[in-house]
């Protein structure tokens, strides 16, 4: 029996094997608001389906590739008991009306998301419960090997895990037993196996999988052996408008980014940012804190020192972060399930100066409608 599940989708891609093998994690990172829903049930019965209602299409993504995630983690022991549960999910996966529908594995049940996620499956039983989030999150840029690479990379941070590197990452990665694919009905679905540790859970692994509706798979004999791959259009790029400072020069690259800038005066600079991505904001302002040597706050906290942004006919927030060494001054604004990043980062005196600038840029943001 089917689960479907409604609105939050898919991300089209040109790929070949190796880079149809990177498109496995993006994680996280990001802020998130909070998401419509109108409706949902949950029958008791076992193994049954689980219709899921959600609001239309969110504007800032419709003109965006998207990409579906699932992920597991937890206590080794406790992944690895549920691990062959885990696949046959993964391996129930349909995409055909265009909506993710799967078959919960027996003893399982599901449940709406909150924030950012789409849905949430948990293994009945397990203590502290085990479950899968299922969320999308949007691509920028061109480059989607760097794309996933940097969010593969994320979710190993979350496992003490260093980055991947060398440009054979996917190769060495598929060596460790970390990448690998399967076929569900029809559709490519990436796997991944990290081990690791956190600070709550010393022997820790995470299973994860990524899935492109509108990527068809290409049958394995149509190809040389040891090849898989999809193909689609590539993305429209950047759906912000926005005025660009004059003293702003192009910034870094990076396909996570739908902006990028640089401001450099002598041996100082900043780095500017504008992206779309999910987490909760008080998760996020103490992740932005850690960076530049702050001690975390309570949201109360956040709430009284942060201040409201008009970003066309949306309200959001700016908090400007100053240690020592560096300041981080970053606007989140809530659009959908998920939210809109626009983060300065770099010198004090330098960010000081530039905080005008900053607002300006970001208050003349037009999101697509």
């Amino acid at each position: 029996m089917r689960s479907p599940l409604r609105e939050h989708c898919c991300f089209p891609l040109k790929l070949n094997r190796s880079t149809l093998l990177m498109n496995l994690l993006v994680v996280l990172a990001g802020c998130g608001s909070q998401e419509s829903i109108t409706q949902y049930s949950v029958p008791k019965e076992e193994n049954t389906p689980v219709a899921l209602s959600r609001a239309s299409a969110d504007p800032a993504q419709t003109g965006n590739p998207q990409a579906w995630f699932f992920k597991m983690s937890g206590a080794s022991e406790a992944v690895t008991a549920v691990e062959p549960q885990f696949k046959s999910l993964m391996e129930s996966l349909d995409f055909a009306s265009g909506e993710p529908t799967w078959t919960l594995p027996e003893g399982w049940s599901a449940e709406p998301g909150s924030a950012m996620r789409f849905a949430t499956l948990t293994v009945d039983g397990t203590d502290p419960p085990l479950e899968v989030s299922v969320i999308k999150l949007p691509v920028f840029g061109d480059d989607r090997n760097e794309y996933v690479r940097q969010n593969i990379d994320r979710w190993r941070g979350q496992l003490g895990l260093g980055p991947m590197e060398g440009e054979d990452w996917v190769a060495a990665a598929k060596e460790r037993g970390e990448l690998s694919a399967l076929l569900a009905n029809g559709q490519q679905v990436t796997l991944v196996d990290l081990k690791g540790k956190t600070d709550e859970v010393e022997d820790a692994r995470m299973l994860g999988a990524v899935v492109l509706p509108e990527t068809p798979a290409v049958a394995e004999s149509s190809k040389p052996a040891g090849e898989t791959a999809v193909t689609s259009p590539k993305p429209s790029g950047s759906t912000l408008t926005f005025d660009t400072p004059e003293n702003w020069e192009a910034g870094k690259a990076s396909s996570m980014r739908a902006a990028s800038f640089a401001v450099t005066d002598g041996d100082k600079s900043l780095d500017i940012s504008a992206m779309m991505a999910g987490g909760d904001e008080l998760s996020n302002v103490n992740r932005w804190r850690g960076q530049i040597g702050l001690e975390d706050v309570t949201q109360e906290t956040i709430n009284e020192t942060s201040q409201e942004l008009n970003v066309d006919g949306t309200t959001g927030r700016l908090f400007n972060l100053v240690s020592e060494e560096q300041t981080i001054v970053a606007v989140i604004v809530p659009m959908g399930g998920q939210s809109w990043f626009f983060k300065m980062m770099g010198d004090p005196t330098l960010a000081e100066r530039e905080l005008e600038n900053f607002e300006a840029f970001v208050t003349s943001v037009k999101f697509p409608k």
